[in-house]
């Protein structure tokens, strides 16, 4: 089955468009601030895809919704924010419905400001030789 194709190559028929639509759901029961950037790659190799993401509030933590024109496949979902450490997901996109990601790790984040920066050494650096 080949898509209907218009005048400057795009597809023109909404349900072949919509077949390889996946949704993600991603969920951070932590808090971040602004934007995030979701890339998806092969498996240990090239970004096939990027998005730059909002984050909104929710009732049990801060999600973003992305859908993606991936076909079928394993790919790893890279997730960047204000400074973190990436977070990588595996994910199969099987086109069976919404994919959920659980984010909730920002390494290095010790302050929970959602950025990696000085108020992080400072937390390092204030319980240095703390432990027994």
């Amino acid at each position: 089955m080949n898509p209907v194709v218009g005048c400057n190559g795009e597809i023109t028929d909404l349900a072949w468009a919509l077949r390889w639509r996946t949704r993600f759901h991603i969920h951070f029961s932590t808090l971040l601030k602004g934007a995030i950037t979701v890339q998806f790659r092969i498996p240990g190799g090239a970004i096939v895809e990027e998005h730059a993401l909002q984050v909104e509030e929710a009732p049990d933590g801060y999600y973003a919704v992305l859908d993606t024109g991936l076909p079928e496949g394993e790919y790893e979902a890279v997730i960047l924010t204000n400074g973190a450490l990436p977070k990588v997901h595996r994910v199969n996109i099987a086109g069976d419905g919404p994919i959920d990601i659980e984010s909730d790790s920002i390494w290095g984040d010790l302050n929970m400001d959602g950025v990696i920066d000085d108020g992080d050494l400072l937390t390092v650096l204030f319980n240095f030789g703390a432990g027994q």
